[in-house]
Formats: structure tokens, sequence, C-alpha cells
């Protein structure tokens, strides 16, 4: 996740737009379970991937480093998930 922004961002147009439709760490619900489907999906995350979920303020910025300007979050009905909107 890190570097991609990084790499690739030189070759969005100003005013171009990056989307990130992930697990976001920090957006899942309150409920018994909203919370096992989170910490479900992020361990079988950790284990398919050797990845790792980020909150809304690592995504920010990683992408503002990479020389994007503004995000936006976009919550998804699924526990945890949602698409963070990057511009250019």
């Amino acid at each position: 996740m890190k570097s991609w922004p990084k790499k690739y961002s030189r070759l969005f147009n100003p005013g171009g737009i990056y989307a990130i439709l992930d697990q976001i760490k920090g957006i899942g619900g309150s409920s018994q379970l909203s919370k096992a489907t989170t910490s479900y999906m992020a361990l079988n995350l950790l284990h398919q991937a050797g990845g790792k979920t980020h909150s809304k303020m690592e995504v920010d910025a990683i992408t503002h480093a990479a020389g994007f300007k503004k995000t936006e979050l976009k919550k998804l009905h699924a526990p945890g998930f949602g698409v963070i909107i990057c511009h250019k």
C-alpha cells in the first residue's frame, strides 16, 4: 500500500482520482457482530496476503506524501470496509 501511491501518482493528471476499496481500520461498527466480522476479516487479510489494515489518517499521510491533495472516506455497509477517494 505504501509504495503504490508514491510510485504512480505522477501518472495522474491534475484532478485525477485514485480510489482505494479496502478494510479501513477504525470504521467498523460497535455491535459484537460488527467487531467479530472486522476482526475475522483482518485476520484473514494478514494470513492470506501478509498485509495489514490502515486507518484513514494513515492513508491520508501516505497519499498526501505521494502528491494527492484531498481524500474522502465513504463507508460501505459491510463492517470495516470503505472506499477512500484520493484527488490529485
